[in-house]
């Protein structure tokens, strides 16, 4: 499994021992696969879908020639944010990703507020249930008057 070049880097001043992996498939997947088995300290990259797979530290700007790389740990994102892996994975759904297009008219304030308040599939099927009911308030309110002054029931 592990083939390809060694790379040893002096990274501020710290020595970083990177060893190159080829993916038979999507790379974040492979990355975070080696993470969740203790092969790796952490996966580097800018695709941030890593973490929908598995993945607890994440670098990224590692080779940008700016000052700083940054870490992201997943402990953080669930303490900080509450959204664990399976929420990260319904946000991914609602905004769209490398595998889904998404829903449209749902932003990320929309797609946070909805995996915190459904967080189970019965939830988020009565979510859909709702959501896929006409819009009364949107009709023609004049069919619900007879001459324009009493309510028809």
């Amino acid at each position: 499994m592990f083939h390809g070049k060694n790379f040893l880097f002096s990274f501020r001043k710290n020595l970083i021992f990177f060893n190159r992996v080829d993916s038979p498939s999507e790379a974040e997947a492979q990355c975070s696969y080696l993470e969740m088995n203790g092969l790796v300290d952490g996966v580097i990259t800018d695709d941030s879908d890593v973490f929908l797979f598995g993945a607890r530290h994440v670098y990224r700007n590692m080779f940008d020639k700016g000052d700083y790389a940054h870490s992201f740990q997943m402990r953080n994102i669930e303490k900080d944010m509450g959204l664990d892996r399976s929420k990260l994975i319904l946000m991914a759904l609602f905004l769209g990703s490398d595998y889904t297009l998404g829903v449209r008219g749902v932003g990320i304030v929309n797609a946070i507020e909805i995996v915190r308040a459904f967080e189970t599939p019965e939830a988020l099927e009565r979510f859909k249930g709702w959501a896929e009911m006409p819009d009364v308030f949107m009709e023609d309110a004049s069919v619900h008057y007879k001459d324009g002054n009493s309510i028809i029931v």
